[in-house]
Order: C-alpha cells, then sequence, then structure tokens
C-alpha cells in the first residue's frame, strides 16, 4: 500500500524550515533587531493577506517608519532571500509531485503522450508519421531585457539551493547526510545574504549576452537529453516501436542582435555575443567528450567496429598527426576512445586555432558525423545500450546547438533597412525607387530579388 502525502504539507514544511534557517543567518549576519523586524512584518503581512484592515496598516507603518536606511535595505534584504526560498521550495515540490503521481499511477501519461495518442487516432502509416515529425520545428526566442538586473551569481546560488531541496526529498538520506544538505543549504542562504544581489555598475550588454547564456548552459543544454528521452518514450508507448527522433527544438535569442532602439548593441557587439555563444557550447562539448572518453572502455579484442570507422580514425590521425602510442591513447584497442580523443583535439583546435595548418572542424555537421560514425559501429556490434545512453545525449545537443549555441536573431529599426536596401538598388538598378512603391510591390520587388540567384 502506497503512503498518501499531502503534498501541501510537506511544501508547508519545506517553506517553514526554509525561513527558520533564514533567520539563524540573519541573527548570525546582522543582529537579533534585523531578525525580529523582519519577523513582526512578515507576521503583520500574513495576518493583513487573510484579514485586512486599517490597525494591521497602522502597526506596519509604525514599524517602518523606524528603521534606518540601512535597516530598511537589510529588511528589504531579508525578504527578498525569503522569496527565492519559497520559489525554490515551490519548483522543487512540483517536480516531487509529478515523480510520485507516475510512481503511484506507474504511467507519466502527459502532453506528450496525448498529442501521440491523438496521432495515433488517424491511422497515418509510418511513413507519414516520420514525415509529420520532420515537419515539426519549434524555436523559442529568447529577448533581451536589459533592466533585468539579477545576477548570475545569485541565479547560480539558487540552483545550488533548488538541487540541495531535491537531494533531501528524493534520496534516501542518514541523519548524518541530512545534517549535512541542511548545512550546505544554510552555506548558501548565507552567501546570498553576503552578495550583491544587483549590479552597482552599469549594466553592460556583454553582461546580458553572458547572463543569457546562463539558463542555457545551466539548464537548457543539461536537460534536453532528458527531453528527448521523454518524447522517445511517449512515442514507442504509443506505437509501439522506437524511432531516431528528429531533432524538433532549436533556439534563438535577441541578445546582443537587437539594434532597434538599442544604441549600445553595434556590429562589434553582435560579432561579439557569436564568438562567446560559439565559445561557451564548444566549451560544453568538450566537458561531455571527457565523460564519454572515461566510460568507453570498448575494447576490438572483445567486440568489432564498422570499416568506415576505421578508416574515418586513420584518416583523423594522419591529419593530426597522432599515433596508437600517443600517451593519451595507453590502451591502443580501445578504439572508440582513440577517436574520442581525435574529435576533442578537432573541437579544441577549432577553439583555440594556432595557425592556418592546424586541423580542425570547419561546420558542425563535421563533429555531428564523427559522433554519428561512433554510433552506428556501436549498434553494429551489440552495443546499442552503450550508443543510446553515451553518444545520443550529444547528438541530440551538436544538432540542436551546433557550433553557434542559439540562432542569434539582428533586430534592425525598419527605417535602416530601408535605407539600406535603398542604396542597393540605387547602386543595382537605378531606375527603381524603392522608396515610392507600395507596400505589396516592396514584397514583390523583394521576393523576385531574394529568389534570384
Amino acid at each position: 500500500m502506497m503512503l498518501e502525502i499531502n503534498h501541501s504539507e510537506k511544501l508547508r514544511n519545506n517553506v517553514r524550515e526554509l525561513g527558520y534557517t533564514l533567520g539563524e543567518v540573519l541573527v548570525e549576519q546582522a543582529g537579533k533587531k534585523l531578525f525580529n523586524n523582519v519577523e513582526k512584518l512578515r507576521l503583520l503581512s500574513k495576518q493583513l493577506r487573510t484579514k485586512p484592515n486599517r490597525d494591521t496598516v497602522a502597526k506596519i507603518k509604525t514599524i517602518v517608519q523606524k528603521l534606518s536606511l540601512t535597516e530598511s535595505y537589510n529588511v528589504i534584504k531579508a525578504f527578498s532571500i525569503y522569496f527565492i526560498l519559497v520559489n525554490a521550495a515551490d519548483e522543487v515540490n512540483r517536480i516531487i509531485e509529478e515523480k510520485l503521481s507516475e510512481a503511484k499511477n506507474g504511467t507519466n501519461e502527459d502532453y506528450l503522450q496525448n498529442a501521440f495518442n491523438e496521432i495515433k487516432k488517424l491511422r497515418p502509416t509510418k511513413t507519414q508519421i516520420e514525415s509529420l515529425l520532420q515537419s515539426i520545428k519549434i524555436e523559442p526566442v529568447f529577448t533581451a531585457h536589459p533592466t533585468e538586473a539579477t545576477r548570475q551569481t545569485v541565479l547560480k546560488k539558487t540552483l545550488k539551493i533548488s538541487s540541495l531541496l531535491l537531494q533531501k526529498e528524493l534520496q534516501f538520506n542518514s541523519d548524518y547526510e541530512l545534517k549535512g544538505i541542511k548545512r550546505k543549504i544554510k552555506t548558501e542562504i548565507t552567501l546570498l545574504w553576503q552578495s550583491n544581489e544587483i549590479r552597482f555598475s552599469k549594466i553592460t550588454v556583454e553582461d546580458e549576452i553572458i547572463r543569457g547564456l546562463f539558463f542555457f548552459s545551466e539548464t537548457i543544454y543539461k536537460y534536453l537529453p532528458a527531453f528527448y528521452d521523454s518524447i522517445n518514450g511517449s512515442f514507442e508507448k504509443t506505437f509501439g516501436y522506437s524511432i531516431d527522433f528528429p531533432d524538433i527544438i532549436k533556439f534563438g535569442s535577441w541578445i546582443g542582435g537587437d539594434r532597434d532602439g538599442h544604441p549600445y548593441v553595434t556590429e562589434n557587439i553582435t560579432k561579439n555575443a557569436y564568438n562567446i555563444h560559439q565559445e561557451e557550447i564548444i566549451k560544453l562539448y568538450l566537458q561531455d567528450l571527457n565523460k564519454i572518453y572515461e566510460e568507453l572502455s570498448t575494447s576490438i579484442l572483445l567486440k568489432g567496429v564498422n570499416r568506415r570507422f576505421l578508416n574515418s580514425l586513420k584518416k583523423d590521425q594522419d591529419l593530426l598527426n597522432v599515433s596508437t602510442t600517443d600517451n593519451q591513447l595507453r590502451e591502443p584497442t580501445e578504439v572508440y576512445r582513440a577517436k574520442l580523443y581525435l574529435i576533442y583535439r578537432k573541437l579544441n583546435n577549432k577553439l583555440n586555432p594556432e595557425g592556418n595548418n592546424v586541423f580542425a572542424y570547419k561546420e558542425a555537421s563535421e563533429f555531428i558525423n564523427d559522433l554519428l560514425l561512433i554510433k552506428e559501429s556501436l549498434l553494429e556490434n551489440d552495443g546499442e545500450l552503450i550508443a543510446q545512453n553515451l553518444i545520443s545525449p550529444l547528438l541530440y545537443k551538436a544538432r540542436t546547438f551546433g557550433f553557434y549555441f542559439v540562432k542569434l536573431d539582428i533586430r534592425q529599426n525598419a527605417r535602416l533597412l530601408k535605407n539600406a536596401v535603398e542604396e542597393i538598388f540605387s547602386k543595382t538598378s537605378p531606375g527603381i525607387k524603392y522608396s515610392k512603391f507600395t507596400e505589396t510591390e516592396k514584397i514583390d520587388l523583394l521576393t523576385e530579388e531574394i529568389l534570384n540567384p
């Protein structure tokens, strides 16, 4: 019999425990007086929310009016951290509810499952299904918000607290381990208190670019394979067979390319945004390759490899001047590790070119093809599980992010675009007065020129 859990009560307990820990930090870091003021204001605010009355408002005003500037700042900061903790607890609680519901019902029927069920009702053929999936393209675009002041420092500490809460709730922990988790949470709260939650210097466009990258590198990049695992699982459950699901999702961003009314987004800023994105995604690929290298210890003494893979390995060894006795290749029979090492070298050369003669990837498609060679060889030689769990996740990432991470959208003021087109036609077709055309005529003309090779 499964134990029924009151999720609301669990959430309240976590919020209560986090609030108690924050109270300890406030006393330790700023004194009992701050804690008392915060606690009084918290209780009065709660009372005001449940039963509004003038007397409660007057009490709140009395406390606030007596605060010095420093005390006011500390009170605001205390409540800011409190809301960060409450939001973290709420997000963790929702994750736990989903997992417990899945365990209880023995299924994870969600929007994906529902969508596939609707498709199945239409009785499509396999060819029609694959054609439909290939046509799906989803592209969320992250917009620029220069007024957003939250620092990466705060975002990372919030993410750390959420991870610790999940560890506390989802893992079996001894009393000693539980105390350790709580101690780590208190450490992060203390660090939040001792950190500037907003910048005290002017935010640059580069700051915006790096902040935007936080969400891609710390969340989307990490969890993209889990998304495809989920969608593949739902598909297989519905249709009874598995496929290599196409990459249906890409990502875009305006950050660093939004020149419409933003005087600081120059051509050089946009180029720098691209370079920052490329450097970050390649570094993430290199980290993943290191992890796969540690795991993929298959030896040709025990399992074969296909000929295309061996030819590619030999070609790269020659181009990179790497022999099978290289220090990094201590066991020459582990040919997959040899290939991963060469892939790493080509990626690293892309990131850190040392001259025109250095052999490196020119396009992301070359990187993807190398990963596909490893996957195909594993599939042909009893390595389906290895390919699925080690190579496929990186393949999905490479297909999604390429060497650019996100597609950088260039937004420009319409007047400047119109002037640029006017100038082009003045040089190529002096008889055309683009600015005098109607909107329909402009569209027809531009369409004709775009389609003209």
